[in-house]
Formats: C-alpha cells, sequence, structure tokens
C-alpha cells in the first residue's frame, strides 16, 4: 500500500512559502557546468541528499546515475510539487537538523549554501549549526558538495541594489555576514570543516554569479600568478561577466575588476562562492574527480582547461543537447578535444603596446594576426568558430594563435576581411569604453579607431566590411541574449554609434558613464581651445595684412599721403605704448596699495 502522504514532514515546515519564488529571495542554482561536476560524484551504489532549492534537472541528473536520491526542502508547498514531478525521489519537508538517517548519505549536495536550509518555523540555527548537520548526515565513506556564498565577492563590489536588505521576503532574520560562526574565507570554511572531522578534496572558485554558475576554477590555479591557464581564466570570465551583467546598471564594470584580480592571483577571493568537496578524514575508496578549469553555459557543451607539463589540454566533458540557430549563427555541439602551447591573452598583449604607445610592436603584432585569420580562411573566407575569434577570445603563443571554445559558429564562411574588421572594431570598442590609454586621438569613434588599427596592421577597411563585421557582432549578442529582432535593431545600431562619449553597450557601469562625461568634456575643452586658437589666428592674420596694406600704400601713393601715412602709424603706435604704460602704472599703484 502506497504512502498517501509522498513527503516526509520532520518538522519546521514553512506553509505559505516557496524558495523557487524569485520575488521572495536569491534564485535556485543552474546551468550545465554544474550540473556535471554534482552527476560525477554519484554513482549506481550512492545514496544522494539534495540539501535546499535546487534547479529539478539537478534531481534529474543525479537520478540517471542510478543513485537513489533524497531532497530536503522547507517549504511544504514546494515539496508537493517535487514529491509530484518525481516519485522515485524521497521528500524531506521542514528543517535539516531534524532528518532522521541512520546509515547517513554517500553525497550531500548543498549547491545553494547553507542560507535557506534553516526554517522560519522554529529556533534559528546558526551557520555552524547547519553545517554541524550536514556533516552528523554524512556516512563514513561520503562527500559534501558546499557552494558557500563569498560576503566579499565580485557582485558585492558592482551590483546597485537599493534596500536589497529589506525588500527580500527572506529576511525574517538578520543579515549574517557579521555573524561570527559563519565562514568569510576559505581558510575559515576549510577550519571549520574539520573540526567537523571533514578534510577538503578539492574546492573552486566559482563565476560568474551563484544562481548561474558556468566557471569553475580551482583554487590553486586561481592564485597561481604564472599559471599557463591564466590566458585562458580571463577569457572565459570575461565572456561570463559579460552574459550575466549584460544590460545591467553597475557601480562599475565588473571584466575591469576581474582583469586585475587574474593578473594578481586574487582571483578567489572576489569569487561569488565558493564550492568545496570535502569527505570524512578517514574515509577511503571514495574518489573525488579534480579539474583545474571548467566551463559551460545555462544549455551548451561543458570543457575543461588543465596543465599539461609547460601545455594546456582541453578536454570536452559534456557535448552540447540539442541544435540551434539564431541570427545566422548555429551553436556549436561539441568544440572538441586538443593540446595548446600556453601562451598569453591576445588583448593583454596589445594594451599593453597601447600603453607604451609601441605602434612598431602594435604593427607586428597586428600584422600576425591578420596573417593568422588569411591561414584560416579557403577562399578568402573563414568557416567555423574561429570566424568570431576576437583578441578576447585568442591566445597568442610564440609561434601562433589558438581560440577559447566559442558556443556559436557562422553558418556560413565569413569573408576573412569581415573577421578582422570585427575583431579590430571589438578592440576599439574597449579600448573607448573601458577608458584604455592608447597613442591615437582621445576623440576618435569606434569607427575611426578601427581604421586606424587597420592600417596599423597593413589593411584597408571599407565601409562594406565595417557593416557586416558590426551585423555579425549584434547577431552573436543576440543569440547569447535570446533578443527579439526588434531588440536586435536596436543592439546594432548601439553598437553601430560607440562614441568617444559612449559608456558601454552591454554592461552599464556608473564608473564607465562618468569616464564618459569626461571625454565629451575634454572634446569640449578642445573645441573651445581650437576655437581660441583659430580666432587668433585670424586675428594675427588681419593684422599682418593691415600692416602690409600699409606698407604697399606708403610706397605707392604721393609724397603727400605718405608723410600722412607715416604719422599715422607713429600715431598708432605711440596711442598702443602709452596705453600699455599706463595700464602699468595703474597696476603698480594697485599692488602698492595692498602692501600697505
Amino acid at each position: 500500500m502506497s504512502d498517501p502522504d509522498p513527503v516526509r514532514r520532520v518538522g519546521g515546515e514553512m506553509f505559505a512559502w516557496s524558495d523557487w519564488d524569485p520575488a521572495r529571495g536569491p534564485r535556485v542554482p543552474r546551468g550545465n557546468t554544474l550540473f556535471h561536476l554534482l552527476s560525477e560524484l554519484a554513482s549506481g551504489s550512492r545514496t544522494v541528499l539534495v540539501a535546499g532549492p535546487h534547479e529539478d534537472e539537478i534531481l534529474t541528473r543525479l537520478a540517471a546515475r542510478g543513485a537513489a536520491v533524497s531532497c530536503v526542502v522547507r517549504s511544504l508547498a514546494d515539496a508537493e510539487r517535487i514529491a509530484g514531478a518525481y516519485p522515485d525521489v524521497t521528500v524531506y519537508c521542514g528543517s535539516l537538523g531534524k532528518i532522521d538517517q541512520p546509515d547517513g548519505f554517500d553525497l550531500i549536495v548543498a549547491a545553494d549554501g547553507m542560507e535557506r536550509l534553516a526554517s522560519a518555523e522554529g529556533g534559528q540555527e546558526s551557520p555552524d549549526d547547519l553545517l554541524q548537520s550536514l556533516t552528523h548526515l554524512l556516512s563514513s565513506r561520503g562527500v559534501l558538495a558546499l557552494m558557500h556564498a563569498n560576503i566579499c565577492g565580485v557582485q558585492h563590489l558592482v551590483e546597485l541594489e537599493p534596500g536589497r536588505h529589506y525588500r527580500s521576503d527572506t529576511a525574517w532574520y538578520p543579515v549574517t555576514e557579521h555573524d561570527e560562526l559563519r565562514p568569510a574565507s576559505v581558510p575559515q570554511l576549510h577550519d571549520r570543516l574539520r573540526a567537523h572531522g571533514l578534510d577538503v578534496s578539492w574546492d573552486y572558485a566559482v563565476f560568474p554569479t551563484s544562481h548561474l554558475p558556468t566557471v569553475f576554477v580551482a583554487h590553486d590555479i586561481a592564485r597561481d600568478v604564472d599559471s599557463p591557464l591564466r590566458g585562458p581564466l580571463g577569457s572565459v570570465l570575461f565572456a561570463a561577466l559579460t552574459e550575466a551583467y549584460a544590460d545591467t546598471p553597475v557601480v562599475r564594470d565588473p571584466r575591469a575588476i576581474m582583469e586585475r584580480a587574474v593578473r594578481t592571483g586574487t582571483a578567489a577571493s572576489l569569487a561569488p562562492a565558493w564550492l568545496t568537496l570535502a569527505r570524512r578524514a578517514d574515509a577511503t575508496g571514495m574518489a573525488v574527480p579534480h579539474h583545474d578549469l571548467v566551463v559551460g553555459g545555462t544549455d551548451s557543451f561543458v570543457y575543461e582547461f588543465s596543465v599539461a607539463g609547460s601545455d594546456i589540454r582541453r578536454s570536452v566533458l559534456a557535448p552540447a543537447t540539442g541544435e540551434d540557430q539564431s541570427a545566422g549563427l548555429r551553436r556549436v555541439a561539441d568544440p572538441g578535444s586538443a593540446l595548446h602551447r600556453a601562451g598569453r591573452l591576445f588583448e593583454d598583449h596589445l594594451l599593453q603596446l597601447c600603453g607604451r604607445h609601441d605602434l612598431v610592436g602594435l604593427r607586428a603584432a597586428l600584422g600576425r594576426y591578420v596573417a593568422w585569420v588569411q591561414e584560416q580562411s579557403s577562399d578568402g573566407a573563414v568557416a567555423g568558430a574561429a570566424a568570431l575569434a576576437g583578441t578576447y577570445d585568442l591566445i597568442f603563443t610564440e609561434t601562433d594563435f589558438w581560440p577559447v571554445p566559442s558556443r556559436w559558429a557562422p553558418v556560413e564562411p565569413v569573408p576573412a576581411g569581415v573577421v578582422v574588421a570585427r575583431t579590430l572594431w571589438g578592440f576599439a570598442v574597449r579600448l573607448i569604453t573601458f577608458n584604455r590609454p592608447h597613442p591615437w586621438h582621445l576623440t576618435a569613434s569606434a569607427a575611426e579607431l578601427t581604421a586606424i588599427l587597420a592600417a596599423t596592421a597593413g589593411q584597408s577597411l571599407n565601409q562594406g566590411d565595417l557593416d557586416a563585421a558590426i551585423d555579425l557582432e549584434a547577431g552573436q549578442r543576440a543569440a547569447d541574449r535570446d533578443l527579439p529582432p526588434e531588440r536586435t535593431a536596436e543592439l546594432r545600431a548601439a553598437l553601430a554609434g560607440v562614441r568617444a562619449d559612449t559608456a558601454g553597450v552591454d554592461i552599464q557601469g556608473y564608473r564607465e558613464m562618468a569616464d564618459a562625461l569626461w571625454r565629451q568634456e575634454y572634446q569640449l575643452q578642445q573645441m573651445h581651445a581650437l576655437v581660441a586658437w583659430t580666432e587668433k589666428i585670424i586675428r594675427d592674420r588681419d593684422r599682418a595684412l593691415s600692416a602690409l596694406d600699409q606698407e604697399v600704400r606708403l610706397y605707392q601713393g604721393t609724397r603727400t599721403e605718405k608723410v600722412f601715412t607715416f604719422l599715422k602709424m607713429a600715431y598708432r603706435k605711440l596711442r598702443f605704448s602709452a596705453g600699455r604704460l599706463k595700464r602699468k602704472l595703474r597696476r603698480n599703484r594697485r599692488d602698492a596699495t595692498e602692501m600697505q
């Protein structure tokens, strides 16, 4: 006889509540990258507890691996929904600490953190109490996968959320960032786990947000300023942050902050969250998969970069599911595995040359890039994802370039001239909107700066190639954001209109807006100075012409006219000298009065 109530109520259930309602609290974590990492930990002989609200896909992925899946949520409505959709999943509802499981669970997934494991119906458990409850439910050979939010993450430095502590319905308890029992750093989290009998097997810094984690980088890699993966890490973080904060007002563009963090080895300290894989100190025979850098998306392929000696190995962990086309682009299902030479991000190399005003170096670097595009082309056109590789997608080695995998590729080959124009145009836009130093005129528009970069590379840029390049860029951004045609047209117009006073076209940063206002004021000052200089030149020219005219009259006139002209010139000279003397005496008298 089946149980009439498929939900196991353990006490502390919340009735008129749902943690899946975005109006009441943060969104639940999701994404193919997270799903893959968690499914790697499951196997047919394991029992799994999903603690807290998670995307339903996690339950599906874990069950597909043959694991016996259970979950615990505090909302009764959420528990009933999950029990109805997943009859094979054991659903607990209530407080985490009230679950009775004598044998424990082989895998506990808490990718949403510990904040939503505590129920409002009862005593408020501290973060340390919740961590102890998670540890208590872990079997002797179990693994805990815990996502812990960083109170000093990049999101707290850039996001604009007025009244965020008061608007959320989840704020029935004080903000816990000042709680001494809440781990505030990775070392503190490790210390708390060890205090509860766990050893950390591996941990990741999670980007770009805790609810949409698409980039997982091992802490050792994130801290190593000399790591061969520094170039790919900078590239994937730039793309992930662009997607996460697109069309979002922020204090400052987070990409500029993370760019410096990667260079200084502090990216892990600014990560929005950390994923820690811990197991009991005496556990044996339970292998925990390790990765250096794992990248994916919400519905795209998942791949990893790993260090292979002095080279970089790229391996595909999971292909994309389904085919999709948008704006002349097709979704890449599998970029393939490869072994690459370690190198530097091409954008970083160009920015260094621009900052040093090294035109010779820029000519050589851009010329090498143009030659690489020609090598990738066939009959003057580039096919595949290489056609969309910009300066932030290319790793620059001593002998070659190689692109970081792209989620999109053009359906039809793109002319090589358009590929070069798009890359140079994108670099020109970032030089302007990021207020980067460069050797050319500060007031140049993106189109003008692109033409200058093309000339530096030894290429001629025509308007047709530039228009096609902007169309291609607008199509890729529209595909990433799934924009309707009218929004795509607006985006295309914004991209084509980037000028010196443009703050940005994807992320709306207030600092970038202030920089754009400064550039606009700089332009006005230059215009005023140019007008004043022009007026002075005109006055000097008129004075010189008048003097020449008088001199001509002096030589061509009669004797009487010559005498009259000479006396007139002498009178003007004496009048001018007397005026200067008068002003000097008045100034001296005023100075003497002030001294008294």
